[in-house]
């Protein structure tokens, strides 16, 4: 688990949790099969931008935005491209 309270965060080897406590953008690693995140977006205000890396996608797109407090989006990698479970 991860609690991000920065700007950008990139998630590292480690990480499966993300818990975003601030306005930010969380870039994904690189969609590796298999391979699952969760981010969460702790506070009221704002939004949590999450990003995939390099030219990997998320359901085909460059982003998703999660806008609502306390959202849970569950990523999973599938050959350079992440989906949401």
């Amino acid at each position: 688990m991860r609690n991000v309270s920065d700007s950008t965060y990139s998630v590292e080897p480690r990480d499966d949790l993300i818990l975003c406590d601030v306005t930010c953008t969380v870039t994904l690693p690189r969609a590796t099969r298999g391979r699952e995140i969760i981010v969460n977006k702790t506070f009221a205000g704002g939004s949590v931008t999450v990003a995939p890396q390099g030219s990997d996608t998320i359901l085909s797109g460059a982003s998703v935005l999660i806008a609502v407090q306390w959202t849970s989006l569950h990523f999973k990698a599938i050959d350079g491209n992440w989906i949401i479970i």
